[in-house]
């Protein structure tokens, strides 16, 4: 069974970030057995490789990675593929996959038109 990491872009905000962790737990524990961790691409702890080495360590071997990013920019293109690289030269046993981000996702849209008719119909 792959550990899922839920991956965000982290902030300079600590409240944003403890947010994030919060909504990671409850995750977790829906989808327990199957092993949910958080990471940080670039503000917060814990960091992305540091959490890829530690499964690593683990004897884990099988990770999926889900940005919690909403389009696939820079970030998604670019970084992310450059870590899990680096992760995979460190580990070359580790089988790595990098789930879609929420680009186009029609449950996303679905979530936006619901909370905007929520909105609008108070008015």
């Amino acid at each position: 069974m792959p550990v899922i990491i839920l991956l965000a872009h982290g902030s300079l905000h600590c409240k944003s970030n403890q947010a994030f962790l919060a909504m990671v737990d409850r995750i977790a524990m829906v989808l327990a057995p199957t092993r949910v961790i958080a990471a940080f691409l670039a503000h917060g702890e814990p960091n992305l490789p540091g959490v890829l080495q530690k499964i690593a360590q683990e004897n884990v071997r099988q990770i999926w990675i889900k940005p919690y990013f909403l389009s696939n920019g820079r970030h998604m293109t670019h970084e992310l593929p450059a870590i899990v690289q680096a992760a995979r030269d460190a580990c070359s046993e580790l089988d790595i996959r990098i789930l879609p981000t929420f680009e186009n996702d029609p449950d996303v849209e679905l979530l936006l038109i619901k909370q905007i008719a929520n909105v609008t119909a108070m008015e």
